[in-house]
C-alpha cells in the first residue's frame, strides 16, 4: 500500500500582514513559516502505516519548505516530493 499525504506552510498567528495600498496584495514583514498542524497529524498518522505502506510527503511549495519536508524524511517518511513553478508564486 502506498499513502500520499499532502501538506503546506502557513503563516505564523504572530505574523505581521499590511495591505499594499497600490495593488492591494498583501505584505508579509518577516514572514514565520509554520507546518499546519492538520497535515503534521495526518503526516503522523501515515508514519503510523509504515510497516504496511510506503509513505510520500507531497507539497507545492517554493524552497523555503525543504526544511520541512527533510524533517519528515528524518521521522520516517520514505520520500518527499516538493513541486514549484515560480508562476504560482501568488496562489494558494
Amino acid at each position: 500500500m502506498r499513502v500520499a499525504v499532502c501538506v503546506e506552510q502557513i503563516l505564523a498567528p504572530d505574523a505581521v500582514v499590511a495591505l499594499d495600498r497600490v495593488d492591494l496584495s498583501a505584505v508579509v514583514t518577516r514572514p514565520e513559516y509554520l507546518p499546519n498542524p492538520t497535515d503534521e497529524w495526518a503526516v503522523a498518522e501515515a508514519l503510523r502505516l509504515a510497516d504496511a505502506a510506503t509513505v510520500a510527503v507531497i507539497a507545492v511549495a517554493p524552497d523555503r519548505a525543504e526544511t520541512l519536508l527533510r524533517s519528515y524524511l528524518a521521522a520516517g517518511a520514505d520520500e518527499v516530493i516538493r513541486v514549484w513553478e515560480p508562476d504560482l508564486t501568488h496562489t494558494d
